[in-house]
């Protein structure tokens, strides 16, 4: 059986643990505003009798009093792995709105100096210029508005290449703090372990390594997984950053890539290869990429492989050209060649030929009795225009220009994309034309196409405008030339200084019909326009910004819920703390008082007998 001193030892275990719980609840009481922190408890166990005999005695008594078993974190696991999913889901929204918002000041729409506004302009500059053909003050701001409309268009693709190299050195910046992460989250890995081997108490280690974790979901989507000895191992993409001890790092590998060829690459453009050029994440150790779906770099990584490079094609490139096609070999047509093929040497009979688009129905194109044998390129490619508006052929255009004695002769569809074709043929019993001027085998020149299917806003306003600009003849009665410059690299430019080289004029009019004039300014009202596809990229645009608004602003919820359910089961209750150290105090005292009685029965038993009966 126990000695008559056992009881003190009982009480002294009562002691020792209701000071040890007052210890932590001071320490929870003390970081309840810690970031990171998580409230501590101290477990304890009562010390049972012994349950074998000894050789000589045996326990009767009713325990052996109370142990502390340890101090411990009060934290779900659930909810601590889920903050961290939600977490990453949180960053990486909040900076595609980042992204979006600068985006969407690129446009500055809608406004008073967006580029919808200068659209309108321009075509307006076209209608007074019809209205007042012979007008070079019109001509000349017709000519300004058309500068005003490149530069804004160069410029918005200017803030769109410089928001993606901005946004490319933000993810460096990201994967360089990372990196910096993943090496501390390892280095406590190593503390914790060995203080969790010693016996220790890891806690403080604890709180700040899970701490980091969630600054590492939250940059690059990690995701953690329990490991021994109190460890936290981290993935990437299923592909561990942290393992134990260890740390790996990440890079970015740009490979060449910028804003044009990291949605769809081109070498050189205007001639864009489907192969594209993404920005990628690549793991250090090997340079093989990494799979990053979550957090900021996740963000980033969409941002410039594919929101930037898509709004910047479909504003300035890369894009589709025309169609062409040209006399077999690119052999020069002869003036004479020509002038063989008009009625004035053929008795009054006129000559024609069938011009098919696309592999469509063959239309007859008859030509007028004109004198071309000391005509100019110009005099040529104003006629072929006239005879091909006379055939209702809207969308071929003629193009000529010199070649020494002789010309180059094109036919082109104004409609931009890839595929578009012109093929020239006889009439029935009529092959002249065909034979000694374009040939009766045409060589076709499909137009090239962005392998995205994009025709940007640039190409559109070049090809369209270019095109009904070569079908009308100038001021000086020549016929009208390119109005736009464009390439997916240098942009949009005019082409035009003189106010006399506006082709406003009709072929076949007089140079100040203004015909022509009015028909470009029509392309506004067109459905399949400039104007209608810069409206649907706004509204895409918009669509787009509001949709990962509305998610982000869900997310953000979402987020907060989940951080307050784990704190209300790792975060400090100062009330629940206040009542727990007034029952930890009551505790120390009883076991006092325990203490205490013991104490007087000892005293009575040691100083007490033997006095009875004196």
């Amino acid at each position: 059986m126990p000695s008559d001193f056992f009881g003190l030892q009982v009480g002294l275990s009562a002691l020792n643990a209701a000071r040890r719980q007052m210890e932590v609840a001071a320490q929870n009481v003390s970081n309840a505003n810690t970031d990171g922190y998580s409230r501590q408890r101290v477990e304890i166990a009562t010390i049972g009798n012994p349950t074998v005999a000894a050789v000589t005695a045996r326990s009767d008594g009713a325990g052996s009093g109370v142990a502390v078993v340890g101090t411990f974190r009060t934290i779900d696991d659930f909810l601590q792995a889920r903050s961290l999913t939600e977490h990453s889901t949180n960053a990486q929204l909040t900076r595609s709105q980042t992204l979006l918002s600068r985006l969407e000041l690129t446009f500055k729409e809608p406004s008073d100096t967006g580029l919808q506004a200068q659209l309108a302009d321009f075509w307006a500059g076209f209608e007074d210029v019809a209205n007042s053909p012979g007008n070079l003050a019109s001509r000349s701001q017709l000519i300004q508005r058309g500068n005003t409309l490149a530069t804004s268009i160069n410029q918005a693709a200017n803030d769109m290449d410089q928001l993606w190299k901005t946004s490319v050195e933000q993810l460096q910046t990201v994967l360089t703090g990372v990196n910096a992460t993943a090496d501390r989250v390892a280095e406590l890995n190593g503390s914790i372990k060995r203080a969790t081997a010693a016996g220790l108490n890891p806690n403080s280690l604890l709180d700040q390594r899970d701490r980091l974790a969630q600054t590492l979901a939250e940059q690059v989507g990690g995701v953690a997984k329990p490991g021994v000895l109190g460890q936290l191992d981290i993935y990437v993409g299923g592909t561990a950053i942290v393992r134990g001890e260890d740390a790996e790092h990440l890079l970015v590998d740009t490979n060449g890539s910028n804003i044009v060829n990291a949605y769809d690459s081109g070498a050189p453009p205007p001639a864009p290869s489907p192969s594209p050029i993404p920005v990628l994440v690549v793991w250090q150790k090997d340079n093989f990429p990494a799979t990053v779906t979550g957090g900021e770099a996740a963000a980033l990584l969409d941002g410039v492989n594919r929101m930037l490079p898509a709004y910047r094609a479909a504003v300035v490139g890369p894009g589709p050209t025309v169609g062409s096609v040209a006399s077999p070999a690119a052999t020069p047509v002869p003036a004479a060649g020509l002038q063989q093929n008009y009625d004035i040497l053929n008795g009054g009979v006129a000559r024609s030929f069938d011009v098919s688009v696309n592999g469509g129905t063959a239309v007859t194109v008859t030509l007028d009795s004109v004198d071309l044998s000391s005509g100019t390129a110009s005099d040529v490619q104003n006629a072929l225009n006239a005879a091909l508006g006379k055939a209702g052929l809207k969308g071929v255009v003629a193009k000529v220009t010199p070649n020494g004695p002789d010309f180059n002769v094109a036919l082109m569809t104004t409609t931009a994309g890839a595929g578009q074709t012109v093929d020239v043929l006889p009439t029935a019993g009529d092959p002249t034309f065909v034979v000694a001027a374009l040939g009766t085998g045409p060589t076709v020149t499909a137009g090239a196409n962005s392998s995205t299917g994009i025709v940007s806003l640039a190409s559109q306003i070049a090809t369209t405008v270019n095109a009904l600009h070569l079908q009308g003849v100038d001021a000086n009665g020549q016929a009208g030339v390119d109005f736009f410059n464009f390439d997916p690299i240098n942009g949009l430019s005019v082409n035009i200084t003189d106010p006399k080289q506006v082709a406003a004029s009709s072929a076949g009019k007089p140079a100040l019909d203004g015909g022509n004039a009015l028909s470009l300014a029509d392309v506004s009202n067109a459905a399949n326009g400039p104007d209608n596809n810069y409206r649907s990229l706004i509204i895409t645009l918009g669509v787009e910004t509001q949709t990962v608004n509305r998610r982000a602003d869900i997310q953000s919820d979402i987020t907060k819920q989940v951080d307050a359910a784990k704190d209300s089961a790792s975060g400090v209750n100062i009330d629940e703390e206040m009542a727990n150290m007034i029952a930890f105090q009551h505790t120390y005292s009883a076991a006092s008082r325990v203490i205490t009685a013991i104490d007087q029965m000892l005293e009575r038993l040691i100083n007490g007998t033997g006095l009875v009966g004196r």
